[in-house]
């Protein structure tokens, strides 16, 4: 007897996705009882002899060898009798597509031989609410013109190229949504710049979350994967997961690269993430190439690759949780690494997440959270402005260069032993050509009048270990302070210091300006009696 899958849970579905009629011309459902694995030609069927999809409208109705190009499509397993997979052996474009299953031993999948073939969607692909998993997988290019609308769990893209006209929208009700991502697969690998200019993955809408949470995962290749966002907005995160052999992943990167023409921000989370992680299994990064703001306000967020910032606004939450930041370093998870501020103590710290490079656009504290002091290795200048907040001496956002230390824990033996690791520290250096070093400081800035602490003029925005050599007080610049202030900047041993002073009269900087006269006169003069 032929199984239907239930009519009921088809409209209601169809109907949640406004997959109405009027909208395609047929819902096609795949009838799994007449095969599990089949290539998508012998699905069609021919104009004799019926292929596998049937109409929801009217399920004696066997699809013969056409449709239309609005037509939508289900596929998948409500039984858990098996995996449903469909073999692309052409180029396909279909009008909509809905991916469903019972759990993950019966994920339905979407593939092609050696990236033989391509799929085109013109509307939403669905990975349903009652799935566990589904695969699109294989393809030489993923096209979807709508939203990817992710029910709870997981659906994963394996392509050579992946472009996502719509959103990412992670719809669950009932438990956070992941994609796992790994485009650019069996391509060649791209320099930085090639990447940012022609990434492997293009999602032109923004990654959401409708209710509980939605995670991009950035699934580990042996090669740079570039992955470009246009926002991400609710509580949505992104990670970079790890499969695979340690040996070729271990020195690649997942570049997300965000392209905002709108201001987002996100509440979730950022991880590089398996059973063992951090640099065994290489590095995540953000790239910030927009023309308005992306924030992420979470406390967690975790990733080492660095930050670069060519245009537009990027704002992170400076109040990171040292709790966060742990991590196992082998299968049996018998060796726990945990971050420190001092060798021996117990302060605990982050780790730092890679360099920072700016080049134009805005690096900035995230203004919907609590305060800190955030942790990079290097600043490397070239353009562009870092936005600090600066409410309060203990109500200040801060960058950190100094050196850290990794307490590494052994359970193996019998006895935990106790190791220690260390970062050491970095600086900020001016690259060829670039102007000042440019700080925005926002908020009430009158604490910051003549303000002096310890000993020292003004208040500390990077931590160091030693002062950069080739950079003077002079070669920093930040917003006055209303009309009648202005920023000054000092160079210690253990970091940049800034405050205000009252603007000179106009008197003071023509006796100034007369004095530097006076001296040039008398310095001419002494040299003409030489």
């Amino acid at each position: 007897m032929k199984e239907f899958v239930s009519m009921g849970r088809i409209s209601i579905f169809f109907a949640a996705f406004a997959f109405a009629a009027s909208a395609f011309a047929t819902e096609w459902v795949y009838d799994f009882s007449k095969g599990r694995n089949v290539r998508w030609s012998a699905a069609l069927g021919t104009s004799e002899t019926p292929g596998y999809w049937y109409d929801s409208a009217n399920p004696s109705d066997y699809i013969k060898g056409s449709y239309s190009e609005s037509d939508s499509f289900l596929l998948g397993d409500e039984t858990g009798a098996g995996i449903v997979t469909i073999v692309l052996d052409s180029d396909v474009t279909i009008g909509s597509l809905t991916l469903t299953g019972k759990d993950w031993l019966n994920s339905a999948t979407i593939t092609s031989n050696s990236y033989g073939g391509s799929l085109t969607i013109l509307g939403d692909l669905v990975r349903a609410e009652n799935a566990q998993m589904a695969f699109v997988d294989g393809l030489n290019v993923l096209t979807v013109g709508g939203n990817v609308v992710v029910g709870r769990n997981n659906i994963r893209f394996k392509d050579k190229k992946v472009v996502i006209k719509g959103d990412i929208v992670g719809s669950s009700l009932a438990g956070a949504s992941s994609l796992y991502l790994q485009p650019g697969i069996a391509t060649a690998s791209k320099p930085f710049e090639e990447g940012v200019a022609n990434p492997d993955m293009i999602v032109e809408g923004v990654l959401r979350s409708n209710s509980n949470g939605v995670s991009a995962h950035s699934m580990a290749d042996s090669r740079n994967t570039y992955i470009q966002l246009s926002g991400a907005s609710g509580n949505a995160g992104i990670m970079r997961e790890a499969p695979g052999d340690i040996s070729t992943v271990a020195d690649t990167v997942s570049y997300f690269i965000f392209t905002n023409s709108q201001d987002y921000s996100s509440v979730g989370a950022m991880q590089e993430k398996n059973t063992y992680w951090l640099s065994q299994h290489g590095k995540m990064a953000l790239v910030m190439n927009g023309t308005a703001s992306q924030e992420f306000t979470g406390n967690s967020l975790c990733f080492q690759g660095g930050v670069t910032v060519l245009s537009g606004s990027l704002k992170l939450a400076f109040n990171q949780n040292a709790e966060n930041y742990v991590h196992q370093r082998n299968k049996k998870s018998t060796i726990t690494v945990t971050y420190v501020t001092e060798q021996g103590g117990s302060t605990r710290t982050t780790y730092s997440h890679g360099d920072l490079e700016i080049s134009g656009g805005e690096f900035a504290s995230a203004s919907g959270s609590g305060y800190g002091s955030f942790r990079f290795t290097n600043i490397k200048y070239s353009g562009g402005k870092i936005t600090l907040r600066m409410d309060g001496a203990d109500a200040m956002d801060s960058i950190d260069l100094t050196t850290y230390y990794g307490k590494v824990s052994d359970s193996t033996g019998d006895e935990t032993v106790v190791t220690w690791e260390t970062f050491v520290g970095g600086t900020i250096t001016r690259e060829d050509g670039a102007g000042k070093i440019t700080f925005n400081l926002t908020g009430d800035l009158s604490w910051l009048v003549d303000y002096e602490a310890d000993g020292k003029s003004g208040a500390r925005i990077i931590a160091w270990d030693s002062a950069p050599g080739e950079l003077t007080a002079d070669d920093f610049v930040a917003n006055n302070y209303g009309e009648e202030y202005l920023a000054k900047f000092e160079l210690y041993d253990d970091g940049l210091y800034v405050y205000y002073t009252a603007v000179p009269e106009p008197a003071e900087f023509a006796a100034a300006f007369g004095a530097i006269a006076f001296g040039v006169a008398a310095w001419r003069r002494r040299r003409a009696k030489l």
